[in-house]
């Protein structure tokens, strides 16, 4: 059987099983599973609270949880816990909600889509929240979105009439005419019409300066730009990239609104751009080169955090002929890891006909399709510079952390074979690069807290924070696998997922 065949098969029987399971139910979930009175103080028993900054159980403690907000960590005995409503957590092992810090929620994680499949592509962007929540991601930092999707969903998300994570979002890119973004400005005038512009367009230092304002009028949560100076499609060549003096107009007005700048760079020449001009975090890791220790040494003493995103070119690396990486070790590894991991869970996040588009995205790329000029569309990215990515982007990231540099955790989801749940696999690749699963628990919550701005509500379990808990199976210290192993999500005290069989005792 096909990869192709696979993941459509998979699809199929998921939707068959759909009703036995909130993964995999197509249909919308309800908002909550349980919602505590107001005032009502609830006590998270019988479970192993993990101290995500110690990378440590902290034995012997209760979680106390009222109107949305940890109140307290206390001992089996202590009086508070008679007053309060118990959950008995079956021994289960309590970490923060995951943050998934480099994400596109609104986006179906495929390549090519008619106007004709948008109800489908719809009901997938519905399915990315709860899906969220059903893996234990309880907040998402969306790194480019359809702004009207987002600007609709975020508000009934808010006002809990739709079941999802919290959402920051700079609501589109701050681009130039002719740069990155290049496929966005190629969507058709309907769709644009439809979901809104994804990116706004600076031609000169005073239209960026302007453009930073507007997204902050519209409640943009950071500023995103691109550094890359080379396209990812096929076919394309260099793009435009911003002046100095447009990064030295967009540094000083998201400093003066106290909004985050975030840089997407693929190349090291982005990557030096970024450090020169301090944006608070750098998005991906450079993969054109090796870096050299002296550009190893600049990220890591500069303090930028950055968030490699390494299931991003894991998942649209495909071999090709006239590949020179196609036959490298580090990439054959992956690919293998991608179809014994990544391939199979794909119908768990999708509705069945985003999964037959998903299998029909692998049929077009393993077969080079996106080679026949009858056959080129224009979102059709170009896989040898993926593969590259992919062992450049490894090799870089060892490095960089081995040298200390501040590493965050998100997984790129919205393009192809990629989805906001799955960080799980994230946290996969960054350990088989060689962070230890403690120190991979940490960046998926305390430093993707720090990096996202909000470390003072969410990230780590303490008293006064956002009550978002996610109880595993299995201990997420000793394995990253752990994470998929996830019984129960509350996201700001409230339930909102329950794996079958696991009985909180919520009469």
């Amino acid at each position: 059987m096909d990869r192709r065949s696979f993941i459509v098969k998979g699809a199929a029987a998921t939707a068959a099983l759909g009703s036995l399971s909130l993964v995999g139910c197509a249909k919308p979930a309800p908002v909550h599973v349980f919602r505590p009175q107001s005032n009502e103080l609830l006590a998270l028993v019988n479970c192993r609270v993990i101290d995500v900054e110690a990378g440590a159980i902290v034995p012997d403690r209760v979680l106390l949880v009222r109107n949305g907000l940890i109140e307290a960590l206390v001992d089996p005995y202590d009086e508070r816990i008679a007053t309060a409503r118990p959950l008995d957590c079956g021994g289960c092992y309590a970490i923060p909600g995951l943050i998934n810090a480099h994400c596109h929620i609104t986006q179906p994680g495929i390549a090519h889509f008619s106007v004709w499949q948008t109800s489908k592509v719809m009901e997938q962007i519905e399915r990315n929240y709860t899906d969220s929540l059903a893996w234990g991601v309880t907040t998402v930092r969306d790194m480019g979105s359809l702004p009207k999707v987002m600007a609709r969903d975020k508000i009934k998300i808010d006002t809990d009439e739709l079941a999802g994570p919290r959402i920051l979002t700079p609501i589109g890119f701050l681009a130039v005419p002719g740069g990155y973004p290049d496929f966005a400005e190629k969507l058709p005038w309907m769709v644009r019409a439809m979901v809104g512009r994804p990116s706004l367009l600076a031609s000169d230092a005073a239209q960026a300066r302007d453009l930073v304002k507007r997204y902050h009028d519209l409640g943009a949560d950071l500023i995103k730009i691109a550094l890359d100076h080379r396209s990812l499609m096929w076919g394309h060549g260099d793009l435009n990239v911003f002046s100095d003096a447009q990064l030295e107009a967009i540094r000083d007005e998201s400093l003066k609104l106290g909004l985050p700048l975030a840089a997407h760079h693929l190349y090291a020449q982005g990557m030096e751009r970024g450090v020169q001009f301090s944006v608070d975090s750098l998005e991906h890791v450079a993969g054109d080169v090796e870096l050299s220790d002296k550009q190893v040494a600049l990220l890591a003493e500069s303090k930028v955090p950055f968030v490699p995103t390494a299931s991003a070119g894991i998942n649209n690396a495909y071999r090709s002929q006239g590949d020179p990486f196609s036959d490298e070790e580090e990439l054959l590894d992956l690919l293998a890891w991608r179809d014994e991991r990544v391939l199979p869970e794909i119908p768990r996040h999708c509705v069945p006909k985003v999964a037959q588009l998903v299998g029909d995205t692998v049929e077009y790329y393993s077969s080079e399709g996106y080679r026949d000029p009858k056959r080129e569309l224009p979102s059709s990215f170009n896989p040898q510079i993926y593969t590259r990515l992919v062992v450049n982007g490894a090799r870089n990231l060892r490095r960089l952390f081995r040298a200390g540099a501040t590493i965050g955790v998100g997984n790129d989801s919205g393009i192809p074979l990629t989805f906001p749940g799955a960080l799980h696999h994230e946290v996969e690749l960054l350990c088989k690069n060689g962070m230890p699963p403690s120190i991979a628990l940490r960046a998926a919550t305390a430093v993707n807290a720090r990096i996202c701005g909000i470390d003072n509500r969410c990230g780590t379990l303490e008293p006064g924070k956002y009550a978002d808990v996610v109880l595993l199976k299995h201990d997420p210290l000793e394995n990253a696998d752990a994470l998929s192993s996830v019984q129960a999500v509350f996201k700001g005290g409230n339930l909102t997922h329950l794996a079958p069989g696991l009985d909180l005792q919520l009469g």
